[in-house]
């Protein structure tokens, strides 16, 4: 195990695959911030650049509207003058209507009291007709109220045209402060991380750096796994080494112990045998002296196992000589 882990160590100790694993996680965090910036960065390129063409578009609106406003006051201009001068003619007609009388005292040849004209056309009874003129200031008057509701909208269209302008404006504004400070985290994020706007172009050669680096840490993770699985496999086996070590050695030490109790047992057992062959030699004295004392009984053998039974019959057998004897006594004495 431990020519194991030396091996996958490589020569390094576990903190410099520690420190190496958390540089590139560290980078591949940054690789993942620099992508969310260059998001960002599209997000706004495109704001700004819809932005912009808003701009224009209403900008054209814009000078065409200011365009119509201009065409539309000088029609207004022109209607106004045109109504003016129709109002004077109807005003004109319906006096010269109204001195009908003045006009029969007129003479050709003779001035008018009030024009001093000396030609009367009206006098012989040519008199315009009122109504056409009336006819011709009502529809003037009505384009005039037209013309004027027309260019009213039209100056409410470009009050708001104006706000939303100088809105779309500012949030183009805004929106290129946020590119500049987008770009600039950008570059700051690239150099940190080493890199080169000329050597990375666009965001998806940042999301192959970022496929790296995530293959890099999945490779030190697993070569960590494996350095910590061969150190804690190592340090068990060396626990279990050292416990069956302990274990010999006490197995050893109680080895010896039952080794040296062993030899105390084999020398005791030898002192018993001789002991036991002394005694045994000394009962079959004992049993040969206690024959010869118990032959003239009828007693032929002292088998050990039958003692008590030859004591039991010796004794039953001493009690009978005893009474008899007491008997005897009692005779003796009787015949005295």
């Amino acid at each position: 195990e431990e020519e194991k882990l030396k091996e996958t160590l490589q020569g390094y100790e576990i903190d410099w695959w520690q420190d190496e694993l958390d540089k590139y996680k560290e980078q591949e965090n940054k690789l993942q911030e620099l992508i969310h910036i260059w998001d960002r960065i599209v997000e706004v390129e495109d704001d700004l650049q819809s932005g912009r063409e808003t701009v224009q578009q209403l900008e054209e609106q814009q000078k065409q509207l200011n365009l119509e406003i201009e065409q539309r006051t000088e029609k207004g201009g022109y209607l106004a003058e045109k109504m003016e001068g129709l109002e004077t003619q109807v005003w004109l007609l319906k006096r010269i209507r109204d001195l009908e009388e003045e006009r029969a005292q007129l003479e050709d040849g003779k001035a008018c009291p009030l024009c001093g004209a000396t030609e009367h056309p009206y006098a012989r009874g040519n008199v315009p007709p009122i109504d056409d003129s009336r006819e011709e200031l009502k529809q003037v008057r009505k384009q005039h109220r037209e013309l004027n509701k027309d260019l009213e909208e039209r100056k409410i269209q470009k009050v708001k045209l104006d706000k939303e302008l100088e809105h779309v404006i500012a949030a183009v504004k805004q929106a290129e402060k946020q590119l500049d400070k987008e770009t600039e985290l950008r570059q700051e994020s690239m150099d940190e991380l080493g890199l080169d706007l000329s050597q990375v172009k666009i965001r998806d050669e940042v999301e192959i750096l970022v496929s790296q680096s995530q293959e890099s840490i999945t490779n030190y993770s697993q070569q960590l796994k494996a350095i910590t699985g061969l150190q804690k496999s190592s340090a068990a086996l060396a626990a279990q080494y050292e416990k069956s070590h302990t274990a010999f050695i006490q197995s050893d030490k109680a080895l010896q112990l039952s080794t040296l109790q062993q030899e105390q047992a084999q020398r005791e057992d030898e002192r018993l045998k001789k002991e036991y062959q002394k005694l045994k030699d000394e009962v079959k004295n004992l049993q040969d002296i206690a024959l010869q004392e118990v032959s003239e009984y009828g007693i032929t053998a002292l088998p050990l196992e039958k003692l008590s039974d030859v004591l039991t019959v010796l004794d039953r057998r001493k009690n009978i000589w005893e009474a008899q004897q007491d008997e005897k006594m009692q005779l003796e004495k009787a015949i005295s």
